[in-house]
């Protein structure tokens, strides 16, 4: 809990940009968490188990549907970036489009989960991360170590 308490007054620092970390499993909850001892971060998750993760980490978390009656767009949420990284592209499609077009943040970095869709992305102006094409050298070079 030390460490909740020493993010939480990191957070209130002048000058630390702000991030709006968005997901659903705890590999983002773990994502944010990290990003916390850089940034301000603000986790967005639909899941309460999720969110209550990052609580006991000192994270700022809200929870929301991430859905179209999401009530994300009508937040008081001043961020310079984001990252939306859950597990459906078609979320991830439309919380990047909510943040960008309702909410003014010019720096998002999307995680794209089939491969296929990154494309669909293309005309978000945003980054994009897909998981299999991040993974692949690492797990290639581990492997050939391995055997």
């Amino acid at each position: 809990m030390v460490l909740g308490a020493v993010r939480r007054r990191m957070s209130d620092a002048p000058g630390r940009r702000r991030v709006v970390v968005v997901g659903s499993s705890h590999e983002t909850r773990a994502l944010a968490a990290r990003l916390a001892d850089e940034f301000d971060v603000t986790f967005v998750s639909d899941r309460r188990d999720v969110l209550a993760g990052a609580r006991a980490e000192g994270v700022d978390a809200r929870h929301d549907t991430l859905d179209r009656e999401s009530e994300l767009p009508s937040w008081d949420l001043a961020a310079d970036a984001a990252v939306v990284a859950t597990d459906r592209d078609k979320t991830n499609m439309l919380v990047a489009q909510q943040l960008k077009t309702l909410r003014g943040v010019r720096d998002i970095v999307v995680r794209v989960n089939d491969p296929d869709r990154e494309g669909a992305f293309a005309g978000l102006d945003v980054a994009t991360v897909c998981g299999s094409d991040t993974l692949t050298p690492q797990v290639s070079a581990t492997l050939e170590e391995a055997i």
